[in-house]
């Protein structure tokens, strides 16, 4: 007999302590603004006017930045690109300090800046000054200085006289602007976090819900398809999100070093010695101890070699699938957080967990799970999916919850306020994907309130209903996939706060 698996009933919070939460988080939230990577003054200072040639160029960032990776250039009102020498950390935390080698003739300048925060994403901007007071020989447009460290930190030189002859090339070496890698970087981020997603799905599958057994022959055959099925997921999903997770790597490192390749063994170990690169190191080897976990814990082929995982290699796969989770949120919008980061990072966390739990379930249940109970023999199929929609929505609801939960947090963190939802492009794309998450769990609804008690009192040998729902539950699959392919639109798309 195959037995349904029966939501528990939850219990509301008081009126009062609800109203209490309502109003305390947002004035909690307003006092500590998440802010990014940003210049937040400098020395000397934009739009001032200074009455004799600096020195050096101060700038302070805040949010987080990679010293080795910050490229200054200065400009005169000509266009000419002057002498500079190569940025180098100061003794303030998040201070840049960058030699004015030769004296600065009464001009107007323009400093532009380029650096990369502590989510790996390029940040760039400028401003300008003024000099009152200077030498009496202006520099010419023709002379320019490639002294800049624009090239991702390489060495400066001042070489002699101050100027070098090179083409004109006012904005450095950089060859691909923030934008243009938001575009490039979005195919392999939604091939990333799709794989990633449908990878974890499986193992909490793997763990939560295919280890439930009523015992029936019949129940036994079909637990044994689905979990070698749900297997195989799981090692194909994670072996190719280790590629695409080296395909964002490579893609990374190429915008780090200004678009100029950035491939070579040397570009990619400096790559690797940013922050970013700290934290896609620890997400790839938990994927390699989650890959290794999945191997050695291969599923038997038949009911008689059939037997029941230890506690010591469950417990090794759900923390290798929880330290996997995390890379996203360390390598992504949150990392590179003023303000409130490790609630950022928490709150990131725990939306890859819940959407791993629930599309990522949704995922493997349409391409492992129903195709598993429709290959049982005629009069098993419906019983067999209806005890795996049972049991999967023991998992989801509170899947969904946590999805909502930390999705709302984090778009308050990164987005503030309703104004700026309806004003920016990071809005609009939050909104859509908003509406594709209710339209998911709108089918997830569907599922459980309609189909589901069909299939419980589903006659023997009427596999209809069966069939039906492995159709109803591609759609919400294709409705997950897009869901995530926001998400990756989101995460290569600033946001506003």
């Amino acid at each position: 007999m195959y037995a349904p698996v029966v939501p528990g009933e939850g219990t509301a919070a008081p009126p009062s302590r609800t109203a209490m939460l309502r109003f305390a988080l947002p004035a909690l939230l307003a006092l500590l603004p998440l802010v990014h990577t940003q210049l937040v003054r400098s020395e000397p200072a934009a739009a001032s006017t200074v009455t004799e040639s600096p020195a050096e160029l101060r700038l302070w960032f805040e949010g987080g930045i990679e010293p080795a990776f910050t490229q200054v250039a200065l400009h005169a009102s000509s266009g000419a690109r002057l002498a500079l020498g190569a940025p180098a950390a100061g003794s303030e935390n998040g201070l840049v300090i960058v030699p004015v080698p030769m004296p600065l003739a009464a001009d107007q300048y323009r400093v532009t800046w380029q650096t990369v925060g502590r989510d790996g994403h390029v940040v760039k901007g400028d401003f300008a000054f003024s000099v009152e007071a200077g030498t009496s020989a202006p520099p010419r447009a023709a002379m320019l200085q490639d002294s800049t460290a624009w090239g991702a930190g390489a060495a400066g030189r001042t070489p002699s006289g101050g100027v070098i002859y090179t083409p004109a090339h006012p904005e450095g070496v950089a060859t691909s602007s923030p934008a243009q890698h938001a575009r490039a970087m979005r195919p392999v981020r939604w091939a990333e976090l799709a794989l990633l997603v449908t990878a974890l799905g499986a193992v909490a599958m793997l763990l939560l819900v295919l280890r439930t057994s009523p015992g029936s022959p019949a129940h036994e055959r079909f637990l044994i398809t689905a979990t070698r099925r749900t297997w195989i997921v799981a090692m194909v999903s994670s072996g190719l999100y280790l590629a695409a997770a080296f395909a964002r790597l490579a893609l990374e490192s190429n915008a780090m070093h200004g678009g100029g390749l950035g491939f070579s063994a040397n570009e990619i170990g400096r790559t690797l010695s940013t922050g970013w690169g700290r934290a896609w190191v620890i997400g790839t080897i938990a994927t390699v101890v989650l890959f290794v976990a999945l191997l050695l814990r291969r599923p038997p082929h038949d009911v008689v070699g059939l037997h029941r995982p230890s506690r010591g290699s469950d417990l090794a796969l759900a923390a290798a699938g929880l330290v996997a989770a995390v890379a996203p949120a360390v390598t992504g919008h949150a990392a590179g957080a003023v303000a409130m980061m490790p609630l950022a990072v928490f709150a990131d966390w725990m939306h890859i967990v819940g959407a791993s739990a629930w599309v990522g379930g949704v995922i493997v249940l349409g391409i492992a799970g129903a195709p598993a109970a429709l290959a049982q023999p005629a009069g098993e199929r419906s019983p067999a999916l209806g005890w795996l929609v049972g049991a999967y929505h023991a998992l989801a609801v509170p899947a969904l919850i946590l999805v909502v939960a930390s999705g709302l947090l984090s778009s308050w963190l990164r987005v503030g306020s309703w104004g700026e939802l309806m004003r920016t492009n990071y809005g609009d794309i939050l909104l859509f994907k908003i509406f594709v998450v209710g339209f998911a769990a709108l089918l997830g609804a569907y599922h459980w309130l309609r189909v589901y008690p069909r299939l419980a009192v589903a006659t023997a040998g009427d596999d209809r209903e069966a069939r039906r729902l492995h159709w109803t539950l591609l759609l919400e699959l294709v409705a997950g996939l897009v869901v995530i392919a926001l998400t990756a639109a989101l995460v290569t798309t600033p946001p506003p706060r």
